[in-house]
């Protein structure tokens, strides 16, 4: 099943999700599985991706999050999915690994990557760090903040 991911999820899809979750095969009481679970968490959400992306998904995790997947990470991205600012602004939460509030030039690689694996017609954007900070630095100070970034990713998406 494909779900319309243009409309937000209700309360009760996303207890059904959050019971799913649970029956998943690394699921720990502690509320998390591993990234061999994401393929199926794709398949329980209905959302449309292949599974090479699936597995870019499951590496993205393994890379940003030594491989744990959280329920209440899944819940909260889920019950934003319908809406590109905000899904944005989990991405670039995401990407800042030293939670600096900006994005280095490492985060931005990494960016670039998530943004690909969302929706592969991204891959074709060739853009430097350079031209990321001059597109997406809005107050100049030569530096992105998550803000700055979420806003940048969402009229990249936006765009398709």
């Amino acid at each position: 099943m494909t779900r319309d991911f243009s409309k937000p999820y209700t309360k009760e899809e996303l207890d059904d999700l959050a019971a799913c979750f649970k029956t998943l095969p690394t699921y720990t009481p502690g509320g998390y599985v591993l990234d061999t679970d994401i393929p199926q968490i794709i398949e329980m959400m209905g959302y449309p991706r292949t599974k090479e992306q699936a597995q870019a998904y499951a590496d993205f995790h393994r890379k940003q999050f030594g491989g744990i997947v959280t329920l209440d990470k899944i819940l909260s991205d889920i019950s934003v999915i319908h809406e590109t600012s905000k899904l944005a602004k989990s991405y670039a939460e995401h990407i800042d690994l030293d939670k600096s509030g900006t994005i280095e030039v490492e985060e931005f690689g990494e960016l670039m990557k998530l943004l690909t694996v969302h929706d592969p017609r991204l891959g074709g954007a060739k853009v430097s760090f350079e031209e990321f900070v001059s597109q997406a630095d809005k107050n100049k100070d030569g530096k992105v903040s998550i803000e700055e970034c979420a806003e940048w990713v969402a009229s990249i998406i936006g765009s398709l």
